[in-house]
């Protein structure tokens, strides 16, 4: 699961800085698995029984299109070890956050310690991008963009926990919905940048999109709600920031430097921290 969702950061990061937009990246995420699982999504209805409409809301709008669309608009500004850090760092937090306030759930002295660890590495990237020198390139946008988009992906993740629906059932209803409401703004805005992106582009992001994030990593993750809990599989993506800032070096010539080495290094040590508590909790 943290090798798709690094895979998936990098090949965004490398799609909206060169050949394809935010639009046409999500296009490709939700409009293939859509259709691939159309049989299950309409066996499973747009208004499962059983399901509120409001954490139906939260399930889609926080797992599906607004998720991608704040994501991949982060991604044009800001690096992508910026993108790993932010996201699968932050989400924990957000969850254990909303876990507690609406589930009651305890955090714990060694649990929030790992989450303290975890905040100083988003600080210092945080921080870095609203350095004196480093600010006019506007790394700090996509930052405050993926703040925004962890907090939705923590709701989607809070929402997913005891909703009753199967993992499978979960992935296409978000993709249905996603793909409804992708259709007003293709007809709206187009999709130009799909007339000049290449074919090996668009064949590299179908797969990234369409089957690792869109229908592996989300099938993936809500198994990972269902067996391990909301705040365990928020959790899960604790190499996600290491492998990410490797890949955005190697494939993308972006060097983290000294300061992006400390941050993902405390955001991963943060977590596993964090995670060992869960379990020990729950041995317990």
């Amino acid at each position: 699961m943290a090798l798709v969702g690094a895979t998936w950061q990098v090949a965004s990061r490398h799609a909206v800085t060169t050949s394809l937009g935010p639009l046409e990246l999500a296009v490709l995420r939700y409009v293939g698995p859509s259709l691939l699982l159309l049989p299950l999504a309409y066996k499973t209805g747009l208004f499962p029984s059983g399901l509120g409409k409001g954490r139906l809301a939260l399930i889609v709008l926080g797992g599906g299109l607004p998720f991608g669309m704040l994501a991949f608009a982060g991604a044009q500004f800001a690096p992508v070890m910026h993108m790993g850090v932010l996201l699968p760092g932050t989400m924990p937090l957000f969850v254990a956050l909303g876990a507690w306030l609406v589930f009651g759930d305890q955090l714990g002295r060694i649990r929030m310690a790992g989450f303290a660890i975890i905040f100083a590495g988003i600080a210092t990237v945080v921080g870095s991008s609203f350095g004196a020198d480093t600010i006019a390139a506007g790394a700090w946008r996509g930052d405050l963009i993926f703040l925004v988009a962890a907090v939705f992906w923590a709701a989607y993740t809070l929402a997913l926990r005891d909703a009753g629906l199967t993992p499978w059932q979960s992935v296409a209803l978000v993709n249905a919905w996603s793909a409804l409401l992708l259709l007003p703004l293709v007809l709206l805005l187009g999709v130009p940048k799909f007339h000049t992106a290449s074919w090996h582009d668009i064949a590299v992001q179908v797969l990234a999109q369409s089957l690792l994030a869109g229908l592996a990593g989300l099938v993936l993750y809500s198994v990972a709600i269902r067996h391990l809990g909301a705040a365990r599989a928020a959790l899960s993506g604790a190499v996600v920031p290491l492998l990410s800032a490797a890949g955005g070096w190697l494939l993308l010539r972006e060097s983290p430097g000294v300061t992006g080495v400390v941050a993902v290094a405390a955001v991963c040590a943060g977590i596993v921290l964090a995670g060992s508590l869960g379990r020990s909790a729950q041995a317990k």
